[in-house]
């Protein structure tokens, strides 16, 4: 049986590429995540706030006259009105640290079908 003789040079630590972009590692974000973080600013907070709740209140008055105009449709309108729980649990659930942005913007939503209900 024959050995190999082995090296006593040092493995080099030197990178593959050279290339700036591969010696930088950066954490991939999927696009729930990119879609979740919250804004820095304050004015863009405020922003997203109004936003949020925007579109709660169009959400709400377009499940009225969906309710008006076919009664039968009333258990999708429920549904409709549940679907932001359900999906704030659910990426409570996968993404943990992000539980108090999603309860955050689950107020924000709700806070808007509230006053569309209102209206």
């Amino acid at each position: 049986m024959q050995t190999q003789p082995v090296s006593t040079q040092p493995v080099s630590t030197q990178p593959v590429s050279t290339h700036p972009q591969s010696l930088t590692l950066r954490p991939r974000r999927s696009k729930w995540q990119q879609w979740i973080v919250p804004p820095a600013r304050f004015a863009a907070a405020l922003k997203d706030a109004i936003a949020w709740i925007a579109f709660a209140v169009a959400l709400r008055l377009a499940m009225r006259w969906l309710i008006v105009a076919l009664p039968l449709l009333w258990p999708i309108a429920a549904l409709i009105a549940m679907v932001p729980a359900l999906s704030a649990a659910y990426l409570a659930s996968r993404f943990p640290r992000l539980s108090l942005v999603l309860g955050y913007r689950s107020l924000l939503i709700l806070l808007g079908l509230m006053l569309g209900g209102k209206l």
